[in-house]
């Protein structure tokens, strides 16, 4: 839990490039992707004890979930994986209900879901260094190569090879790098 969380605290504080040392760890400190995450990574690493004693403790993930989705607009569901250095750029409307491969960025509004609305249906998967556009929505079992690019407000529907980018509603793809 804690490799993870520092690993996705060395990626938000790389991108606030613009500031002060002081300033950049104060922007980081304060950015709801952070907080977010960080009760994630609590919540899978309270899901990996085996403890009984643990037991009594499960209870605050739940508090802090719906509490940081609240606060940031920001809902990752508990079962999904997430992989080291993600980055959740700006606040409110993402949700996460699919798995995300490391050092991917997803920007306000991005969305992943399953077709079923959460009740089981085929989940998105993100491979590494995916980049996911402010308001994209990417739907059903769709698989996201490494590296792709999804534009702003695109509706994934279909599978986007590596280091693709898709834009549109609904999305196809405009490039593809080698």
């Amino acid at each position: 839990m804690f490799d993870s969380l520092w690993q996705d605290l060395r990626v938000a504080y790389a991108r606030q490039e613009d500031a002060a040392s002081w300033k950049r760890a104060l922007r980081v400190a304060t950015s709801q992707g952070v907080w977010a995450l960080g009760v994630y990574r609590y919540g899978r690493w309270l899901r990996q004890q085996r403890h009984p004693a643990f037991r009594l403790v499960r209870p605050s993930h739940f508090v802090l979930n719906k509490a940081a989705e609240i606060l940031t607009g920001i809902k990752i569901f508990p079962d999904v994986t997430i992989g080291r250095g993600c980055y959740l750029h700006n606040f409110g409307g993402v949700v996460i209900n699919g798995d995300v491969g490391e050092e991917c960025v997803l920007v306000q509004g991005a969305q992943l879901l399953s077709r079923a609305d959460g009740r089981g249906g085929a989940r998105p998967r993100l491979g590494r260094r995916v980049y996911v556009g402010a308001g994209a929505k990417i739907l059903g079992g769709v698989v996201i190569g490494d590296g792709a690019k999804i534009g702003a407000n695109a509706v994934v529907l279909q599978s986007v090879p590596a280091g693709a980018t898709a834009v549109g509603v609904p999305a196809r793809i405009i490039r593809r790098d080698p």
